[in-house]
């Protein structure tokens, strides 16, 4: 077992045997902590947050209230050489849901703890590194509590004489406090097993309210998916007789509870009354990544919450990302880059925190974007560098050095140094990303005799940080040339490792080349190349890489929206692009990749490339792409819509879930030409079996004017009004519209009896397409748009300024706009500001920015 003991203090606690008394307004908890000493000879201080004392013991004796120094936030118990029992009683009232601690649902009594709050359960050393063994003991009236969970393997149970009954666990495995969990209340279950690689059975659990219990077989087949995936990379089989997660309303998000994970029911069961796939997908996602955290954050924790990223980012890569790669295919990389550029990304303007900040007073600010999707993609730039034979060997030593452990991220870049010293400056040039913020940026130029790298951002890096930038070259039919870098042996793939501003490479070939950059998205930076129309369209047809396929295809439609934005002619790329995509369209078999290939490029992703957003150029730019894609491209489309429309329309295999991802990208061109079959096939599929079909067809028609759209909306709802899931996704179609009425049809719903401010999803369902994700329409000219929201801002600030936080991503870089935008903008500034209600920090935010 590995500790860092100076990051526990001069005690530990090495075993707590709890006794909790389950009431619906309060607990009382009674601890017995077995105290060992590290080193130091200081008191033993505990912590703790709102709670009532009424006695403490050291060894069986009951100390004078003047025997110790009970604070808002501590205890401290003098103690002589030891080991020790120090036992506590403690009474507590249950919070709400997004408190810490006990927290009190509508038929549950829960625990939320991550990352600090087992303090507000019972006095405990409540640090990540401090690892102890529990042995828990639920005690709950019957009727109240019939279910009751807690960590571990259950060992007995039994009822007290004056009815209550009780239930013992104990977990043998040692957790930090932060993963401890219990949930009692009105509870059914659905049951699995897994047969892991030893041939041990572990008996799996979906656990949830009776009402949602029925939409549990997704996440049981995920469970048994992600375990066997695990265990096959680098993980470590599951560590109890029973893995259970819990569906609990109100739960924030999900978190990987040693052997009892607790998940938003969203992420973890399926609405019986209408769902589609992207709550699968999120399912999916979320099931991996908790499970991953079984080695990545349970069996080895960090140290500290400043090493956040070392659980968070490593799982990310290592369970969740590539889970959808085991689900998906090689074209599942694309997905991930897509959602850093829609999360991460525009974080990178809001917060301009690095991965690693170092240990800050609110743990909890540390759980963002960059944290888990920017910590991957450094951790993946350490995977790209020490490749296949090294990463292995690297993960399996850090898990078995530091399992049962505490770690931090230098400990795993210690492993990384030890198996591969010959890469040792690319390690450090790598890790520096961890404490940089901000996004690189790099050219890449081709002529006859070299490559040439060059990075144009002005992100600081003193010393220079480092990055894996792999390269590959191929002929312009497709087939892959070895080419002699600097004179070295020839190969068809090479990579740099970027650790100055500009490389230079001399290539040398026996046939002309074409090059592949930015293999696998090797670095998280922005690409510009020289390539031209004509060997993008190479790449696309023919490269080996799904990331290079796509990133070409995109490059080309990038191409057509700014020569419209410029007012030049657009036959060349375009020309190009139609050509390809007709190919890719007749003879690519997998639908993840034809997807995205026919996807067109995010509006603002395109608007942010420049200092100066054009958001009507943009705009222009995109619309004249999909209505030339739609007419140039009709047949194609449409043979691709029959051809991929033969899944099953219930289906919940990967591959019914992937041929549906082409109902978007093939309808939208097609509506945006006023193809008349486009349109009949979008309004067909409103009434097939399956929703996902229905409300992707929906949601491309609300983007027309040339349909009857207020008859389809009213339509839709008489088919969904019973199934809250697809209102939800029904109100984000319409929010996130680009139609002529869209600033109306949003004030109206924000009015209407669907909207309710105490109910996230639906908050999000309105404004987070319409402030976030449909930036022509909320930056209308006339700054109707910034009024409504802003009036909203006022309702949602006061009261859930962490959920508002999360919409006004375009305010606060409303120096960015073109002078008209930037002036009705800085006046809504200016009234959000002095509102009533408004909090202090908001308005500091915004005297700020106003200067």
């Amino acid at each position: 077992m590995h500790q860092h003991l100076d990051a526990v203090g001069a005690w530990r606690v090495a075993h707590a045997v709890l006794r909790l008394e389950l009431a619906s307004d309060r607990v009382v908890v009674h601890s017995q902590l077995h105290v060992e000493p590290n080193p130091g000879g200081e008191p033993l201080v505990l912590d703790g947050r709102g709670l009532r004392t009424s006695g403490v013991w050291v060894d069986g004796v009951e100390l004078p209230a003047d025997g110790y120094e009970c604070t808002e936030r501590t205890l401290t118990v003098p103690l002589g050489a030891g080991p020790h029992v120090v036992a506590t009683t403690v009474e507590v009232t249950p919070g709400s849901p997004n408190d810490k601690g006990f927290v009190r649902g509508a038929s549950l009594l829960s625990t939320d703890l991550e990352p600090q709050g087992f303090r507000r359960i019972t006095w405990f050393v409540d640090r990540p590194s401090n690892r102890a063994t529990f042995d828990v003991t639920l005690i709950g009236d019957p009727a109240e509590f019939p279910v009751m969970l807690c960590n571990g393997d259950e060992v007995e149970r039994g009822r007290l004489h004056d009815g209550r009954h009780w239930v013992r666990f104990v977990d043998p495995v040692d957790k930090p406090s932060y993963l401890f969990a219990m949930v009692a209340g009105q509870l059914h279950t659905r049951p699995s097993s897994h047969v892991t690689r030893s041939g041990r059975s572990i008996e799996l659990v979906v656990a949830a309210p009776p009402e949602l219990i029925d939409g549990a077989a997704f996440a049981l087949w995920a469970m048994r998916e992600a375990m066997t995936f695990d265990e096959a990379n680098g993980g470590i089989e599951h560590d109890l007789d029973r893995l259970t997660f819990v569906a609990v309303p109100g739960y924030p998000d999900a978190t990987e509870y040693h052997g009892l994970m607790f998940f938003d029911p969203s992420v973890l069961v399926y609405d019986t009354r209408g769902f589609v796939d992207d709550d699968l997908l999120l399912i999916a996602a979320n099931v991996a990544h908790e499970y991953g955290h079984h080695v990545r954050g349970n069996r080895v924790t960090v140290r500290s919450w400043g090493q956040l990223a070392l659980k968070e980012g490593l799982t990310v890569l290592t369970a969740q990302n590539d889970f959808r790669r085991h689900m998906f295919g090689p074209a599942a990389r694309v997905l991930d880059v897509l959602d850093l550029r829609r999360l991460q990304f525009p974080e990178e303007v809001t917060i301009g925190a690095p991965v690693v900040r170092g240990e800050v007073d609110d743990p909890g600010s540390l759980y963002n974007r960059t944290t888990y999707l920017k910590g991957a993609e450094v951790f993946g730039m350490l995977r790209a560098l020490l490749g296949p034979v090294h990463w292995p060997t690297v993960f399996a030593t850090f898990v078995q050095r530091h399992d049962l452990g505490a770690a931090g991220i230098d400990d795993f870049l210690a492993v990384a140094h030890e198996v591969a010293p010959q890469h040792a400056d690319a390690i450090d040039g790598i890790a520096r990303w961890f404490t940089v913020a901000g996004r690189p940026a790099l050219s890449v130029a081709v002529d006859e005799s070299g490559v040439s790298v060059h990075r144009t951002d002005s992100v600081r890096d003193d010393p220079t940080m480092a990055m894996p930038v792999v390269f590959g070259f191929m002929s312009p039919t497709g087939a892959p040339v070895e080419v002699s870098i600097d004179g070295g042996a020839p190969a068809a793939q090479h990579t740099l490792v970027m650790s100055h501003r500009q490389h230079r490479w001399s290539v040398s070939a026996p046939e002309p080349w074409v090059l592949s950059p930015l293999r696998g998205y090797s670095a998280p930076v922005d690409l510009v190349t020289d390539h031209s129309d004509r060997h993008l369209a190479a790449l696309v047809v023919h490269d080996t890489d799904p990331f290079v396929r796509w990133w070409a295809s995109e490059e080309l439609m990038i191409r057509v929206v700014d020569a419209v934005r410029a007012g030049r002619p657009v036959d060349g790329p375009l020309d190009e692009l139609v050509a390809v995509l007709e190919v890719a369209a007749a003879v690519d078999t997998d639908p993840v990749l034809l997807a995205q290939l026919l996807s067109l490029p995010d509006e603002f992703m395109l608007g942010d490339r420049e200092p100066v957003i054009d958001v009507d150029g943009v705009a222009n730019g995109l619309q004249h792409l999909r209505v030339a894609l739609g007419t140039r491209l009709h047949d194609p489309l449409v043979a691709v819509w029959h051809r991929f429309s033969i899944d099953d329309p219930n289906g919940t295999a990967a591959s019914d879930i992937a041929a549906r991802m082409l109902i978007e990208p093939v309808l939208a061109p097609l509506l945006a030409a006023a193809s008349a079959e486009g349109t009949e096939l979008a309004i067909a599929a409103l009434d097939q079996p399956s929703t996902t079909r229905a409300m992707r067809a929906f949601t491309q028609l609300a983007h027309v004017d040339h349909v009857p759209f207020p008859e389809l909306v009213e339509r839709t709802h008489r088919q969904w009004q019973h199934s809250p899931k697809l209102i939800d996704r029904w109100i984000r179609a319409q929010s996130g519209a680009r139609r002529t009425d869209t600033i109306d049809r949003v004030a109206a719903l924000a009015a209407g009896p669907l909207y309710d401010r105490a109910d996230r999803a639906r908050v999000m369902g309105v404004w987070f397409p319409f402030a976030t994700r449909n930036r022509s329409v909320f930056h209308h000219p006339s700054g109707r748009g910034y009024r409504i929201f802003v009036d909203e801002l006022g309702e949602l600030m006061p009261t859930n300024a962490g959920l508002a936080v999360r919409l006004v991503g375009d305010l606060l870089q409303f120096k960015r706009f073109d002078e008209d935008r930037r002036a009705l903008l800085r006046s809504e500034l200016e009234r959000m500001a002095a509102m009533d209600g408004m909090p202090d920090f908001a308005v500091g935010i915004i005297n700020s920015l106003l200067g």
